[in-house]
């Protein structure tokens, strides 16, 4: 697996946070960049969970800029290509790393199907003129495309694209990747699953990327950490106390749903506003209540604090 530790670690998937009137909330930005860094982890920003493709071009600059700022060179930052037109994503690419951005990750476009060979041209093309390293971003619950794993070996030769981040939620898929890149020490491998963060650990995986770790940076920092230390109880006891935080607003929900949850607990935490961008909407006043009382709960069994 990979020994390119610049490439490893816990990446945080960040919110964007927004004012009320949709603009970037610059204080709350800066807060989340703090936080994160902190806690020994890395920014990602303009992923998913950073509702990146509900964002205009001009506030994706901004944010990437504001978010360089305030990294002060502390922390590499990744940053998320986000648009079904290959030439658009180059010019942001572009734009991204003049400001600073140091690693991109892109997945397939979302809207036409693709085959195995389309999918595989579409990275190389892209990966041919990108201004930098590429990490693949599989994840089909938005792209309604699961990229092969002939496709990701095939596509690992490339010198321009360093890793993958997978989020299918596969455990066979984890372990088959596992151990097709066990031999290699040039791609380093990332599970976006939370809830199977230890186990993509223990199974060679190079890094995590769990949204929930926009809430508790420091608890998967220590994860990741009893793991490689080979700590084997305490990693299991540091998931058993993720899961049910995750499961919370993970399981069961739809994806624009997650989103507004785990913005509202962030909230709840003071980390920053629950504003979500259309079309993405919050939750209702009765469901925020209940989600309100159960962070009491969490807060209670020591899960976490609030």
């Amino acid at each position: 697996m990979s020994e390119l530790n610049q490439y490893g670690g816990v990446v945080i998937p960040m919110v964007t946070p927004f004012q009320d009137n949709g603009k970037i909330d610059t204080p709350s930005l800066k807060r989340l960049v703090d936080y994160f860094i902190g806690a020994g982890t890395i920014p990602f920003i303009l992923g998913t969970t950073g509702e990146s493709v509900s964002i205009t071009s001009s506030m994706r600059r901004q944010l990437v800029e504001q978010v360089v700022e305030f990294t002060e060179k502390r922390s590499k930052i990744y940053v998320g290509l986000a648009d079904t037109c290959m030439a658009n994503s180059l010019k942001q690419a572009e734009t991204y790393a003049k400001l600073g951005a140091d690693i991109f990750v892109l997945h397939p476009p979302a809207y036409y199907p693709l085959t195995a060979l389309q999918t595989k041209k579409y990275f190389n093309d892209v990966a041919d003129r990108l201004p930098g390293k590429l990490i693949l971003y599989n994840i089909p619950v938005t792209t309604k495309i699961s990229i092969p794993l002939e496709v990701v070996r095939e596509l690992s030769a490339h010198p321009n694209i360093i890793g993958l981040k997978d989020s299918e939620r596969s455990v066979e898929r984890i372990d088959l990747l596992a151990k097709m890149f066990a031999p290699r020490n040039d791609f380093a491998l990332f599970s976006g699953w939370t809830t199977k963060s230890m186990h993509a650990l223990q199974s060679g995986f190079d890094g995590i990327v769990p949204s929930t770790g926009n809430l508790l940076p420091h608890l998967f920092a220590d994860l990741y950490k009893a793991v490689k230390d080979g700590k084997k109880a305490e990693a299991e006891e540091i998931q058993a106390r993720i899961d049910p935080i995750a499961d919370f607003h993970q399981k069961d929900i739809i994806l624009s749903e997650v989103i507004a949850m785990l913005k509202l607990m962030m909230a709840t935490w003071g980390l920053c506003g629950p504003t979500v961008l259309p079309p993405l909407t919050r939750l209702g006043d009765e469901k925020e209540k209940q989600i309100r009382k159960q962070l009491k709960a969490f807060a209670l069994d020591g899960l976490i604090k609030i």
